[in-house]
């Protein structure tokens, strides 16, 4: 069984540690309500849950759970949009961390490596959410195409053509790699839920992984200082 701990409030990118300026909630109980309704839907599906369920897991009555979250509908809207915000979050964090690389390996190591080993297990829990629930959902499915995949393949193009510009490396199809890379990193997050659920992934990325690695380490150059 998942249980909260103090990974669920931080990202550690490049062994820093970003504390999450959480949820704008007003009270613990109402912020434990949706990370545990995020895990539920998560795991079983939005249909397959009850606002009961989610009482019964957090050991709250249903009345307590309705004072926080009037409906089912509201406590939905909510995830999505504090998951878009922690997806958003993450993202700027790595443009944080690029606008200090002064070579093509530490971008990589950014850009590349990072995200592989998201350790924030609810984040996983949440974006993985929002991959599944977008073939039922019409809002979720603007968040996963609107956020997922356009800012998020936005930002990492836009990096990698400041790669370009730097020098660190030479002119590739920076758009067909950052569309590519994204879309690897949402399945990889989904095969990471689905493992610590004791499942089998709907799709093992290893083997894109594997490919993206080789052609983005192909690219790299002697570091200008050397050169």
């Amino acid at each position: 069984m998942l249980e909260m701990d103090d990974s669920f409030f931080k990202y550690v990118i490049l062994g820093r540690t970003y504390q999450l300026p959480f949820l704008d909630m007003s009270s613990k109980t109402k912020e434990r309500i949706l990370m545990e309704a995020t895990i539920l839907f998560a795991q079983y599906g939005y249909n397959a849950v009850s606002m009961r369920d989610i009482g019964d897991k957090i050991g709250i009555k249903p009345s307590s759970l309705y004072s926080h979250f009037s409906s089912k509908e509201v406590l939905w809207g909510e995830i999505l949009a504090h998951t878009e915000k922690l997806y958003k979050l993450y993202i700027d964090l790595l443009g944080e961390e690029m606008s200090n690389a002064k070579s093509y390996n530490e971008a990589l190591e950014i850009l590349f490596f990072e995200p592989k080993k998201l350790t924030n297990i609810f984040t996983c829990f949440a974006f993985s959410l929002i991959m599944i629930e977008q073939f039922r959902d019409a809002h979720a499915a603007e968040i996963y195409n609107k956020t997922f995949l356009g800012y998020g393949i936005s930002r990492h193009k836009m990096w990698l053509d400041r790669c370009i510009e730097e020098g660190f490396i030479e002119e590739f199809n920076t758009l067909a790699v950052a569309t590519l890379f994204i879309n690897t990193v949402m399945a990889g997050l989904n095969a990471k839920v689905q493992e610590v659920l004791g499942r089998e992934p709907y799709y093992d990325p290893s083997a894109m992984y594997a490919d993206l690695e080789v052609f983005l380490q192909g690219l790299r150059p002697v570091d200008k200082e050397a050169s």
